[in-house]
């Protein structure tokens, strides 16, 4: 399973190398995939809901390194892309692959261990503000309980725009 990635590495992901994994295909590749496979009224990009969720979690008063853990929690999908939860919860090998990219991303960048159970209330805050916000209706999703939604205003960037906010983020985080 080899991929080729923006900065042209050919990467193994059954044998990835930490010196493989770059920020800029991270931010590139998170700024090019679209939240909810593209069912949303506008381009909104995985990069930037990292960036505004990190936002969030900071204006909460997390930690630093909660709030770059959020930023960081998806940055595996810049390998294998983004599966659907419901799906995702069905196909145990994919997760184990996702979890073990996080694990090398973490680990290539420094980042030091982070609040995991924030994270996942971060991003049920932010799924419920875009699923406000972004997507083209309001409708109930069965059996999904959403808490109250984030605080923090969407705004649609273009994949350039999500990519630089990106790596500015990383960089301000980690300084």
């Amino acid at each position: 399973m080899i991929i080729a990635t923006y900065s042209g590495q050919l990467i193994d992901l059954q044998d990835p190398k930490m010196h493989q994994i770059q920020m800029l295909d991270i931010a590139h590749s998170l700024s090019m995939q679209c939240r909810f496979n593209g069912h949303t009224h506008e381009f909104y990009s995985v990069a930037e809901h990292c960036v505004l969720g990190s936002i969030q979690a900071e204006n909460d008063g997390y930690s630093r390194e909660d709030t770059l853990g959020f930023l960081m929690h998806d940055a595996a999908e810049a390998y294998v892309s983004d599966l659907n939860g419901t799906i995702r919860q069905h196909h145990p090998s994919f997760m184990a692959l996702e979890e073990s990219l996080l694990h090398l991303i973490c680990e290539r960048f420094e980042i030091p261990p982070y609040n995991e159970v924030m994270v996942d209330i971060m991003d049920k805050r932010m799924l419920a503000l875009e699923k406000k916000v972004a997507m083209a209706n309001d409708t109930p999703w069965p059996g999904v309980e959403l808490p109250d939604p984030a605080e923090i205003t969407l705004s649609f960037w273009t994949p350039q725009i999500a990519r630089g906010e990106f790596i500015r983020r990383f960089h301000a985080l980690t300084e």
